[in-house]
C-alpha cells in the first residue's frame, strides 16, 4: 500500500482529537498563571535594564518554556503511546482502516514530537506577547508603554521565530531513537518497560567493562543532539547584541553559522547511531502492532 497523504493527515487529526486537552493544558497553565498572578505579584529588574529589553524577554522566555515542557510531555508519555491502542483494544478499529503500520507510527511521532511542541511555541509567543505590555506597566508605570521601542522589542523574537522552527525539527530527528526506544519497549514489554530499561542502562555505566564506552557514547550523543537547542540560545543572545558570557560557554552565534552547525550535525556518528537505533525500534514497535492486531 502506497503513501497516502490523507491518511496520514487522518491519523494526524486523530492525535489531536485524542490529546489536545492534555496539551493545551500542559503547555498553556504555567502561562495562564503568570497572567493571572502578575497584577498582585511585584516585579524587580534593574534599573539600567532597558524598556525593549524587558518588553522582549516575555516573548522569548514564553516561547522557550512552552516548547521545553511540550518536550518533557512528550517523554513522558512516549511509553503509553507505545501500548495504548492494545489497552483500549482501539487497535482493531485502526487495523480496520486503509492505512499501513509505517503511516500510524509516522503519524503519531510527527503529531506529539514535531507538530505538538511547534504549536506550544505558537502558544508560547502569544501568552509571551499578551503578558509583555502587563510586565511594562508593572515594573515602570502605565507610562513606559509609550517610551517602549516596540520594534526593537519585537526584532528578537521575530527574527528568531525561523530559527527556532528549524530547531525544533532538528531536535524531533535527533530525539527519535530515544522516543521510539520508549515507545519499542512499552509495547514488548508493557509496565516493566521503564524499570528494565533503567536497569539496563545503570548496569552498562558501572560495569566496569562497558562504563567507559556506554558513557563515553551516551553523553556525546546528549550533547550533539541538545546543540540545535544550545545554538538557538546563542543566535537570541546574537540578536539582542548581548556581551559574551562571563565563562565563555555561551556565546552570540550569526543565523548563517546556526544553520551550518544543524545540517553538519547530520553528518556525525552520533545522528547516524541514533538513526540506526530509531529505524530498529520503529521496526520492533510494527512487528508488536501486527502481532496485536
Amino acid at each position: 500500500m502506497n503513501f497516502s497523504t490523507t491518511r496520514f493527515k487522518t491519523l494526524v487529526l486523530r492525535e489531536w482529537l485524542q490529546h489536545r486537552w492534555i496539551w493545551l493544558i500542559m503547555v498553556g497553565l504555567i502561562p495562564a498563571l503568570v497572567l493571572v498572578s502578575l497584577p498582585f505579584g511585584e516585579v524587580k529588574f534593574p534599573k539600567e535594564l532597558p524598556l525593549h529589553i524587558v518588553a522582549g524577554m516575555p516573548l522569548l522566555i514564553g516561547a522557550i518554556t512552552c516548547a521545553t515542557i511540550a518536550w518533557v510531555t512528550v517523554l513522558f508519555k512516549a511509553p503509553g503511546l507505545g501500548r495504548r491502542d492494545v489497552q483500549d483494544r482501539s487497535i482493531e478499529f485502526w487495523l480496520s482502516l486503509p492505512s499501513t503500520h509505517t503511516e500510524s507510527l509516522g503519524a503519531t511521532y510527527v503529531a506529539h514530537a514535531l507538530l505538538f511542541p511547534l504549536g506550544a511555541l505558537v502558544l508560547g509567543l502569544g501568552a509571551g506577547a499578551l503578558i509583555s505590555p502587563l510586565l511594562v506597566a508593572k515594573w515602570a508605570g502605565l507610562d513606559a508603554l509609550g517610551q517602549v521601542a516596540w520594534g526593537q522589542a519585537l526584532a528578537p523574537a521575530v527574527s528568531g521565530f525561523l530559527p527556532a522552527v528549524t530547531a525544533l525539527f532538528f531536535e524531533t530527528l535527533w530525539l527519535a531513537p530515544v522516543v521510539l526506544l520508549l515507545m519499542a519497549a512499552s509495547a514488548w514489554l508493557k509496565r516493566l518497560a521503564l524499570p528494565l530499561l533503567a536497569v539496563v542502562a545503570t548496569f552498562l555505566a558501572n560495569y566496569p567493562a562497558t562504563e567507559k564506552t556506554f558513557r563515553g557514547a551516551w553523553n556525546s550523543f546528549i550533547e550533539h543532539a541538545l546543540t540545535p537547542t544550545q545554538n538557538l540560545a546563542r543566535v537570541m543572545l546574537n540578536s539582542i547584541n548581548a556581551r559574551h558570557m562571563d565563562d565563555g560557554e555561551l556565546t552570540p552565534m550569526t543565523q548563517a553559522e546556526f544553520y551550518q552547525s544543524v545540517f553538519t550535525g547530520l553528518a556525525t556518528p552520533e545522528f547516524v547511531a541514533g538513526t540506526a537505533v530509531a529505524l530498529l525500534c520503529g521496526y520492533a514497535w510494527i512487528v508488536k502492532r501486527r502481532q496485536a492486531g
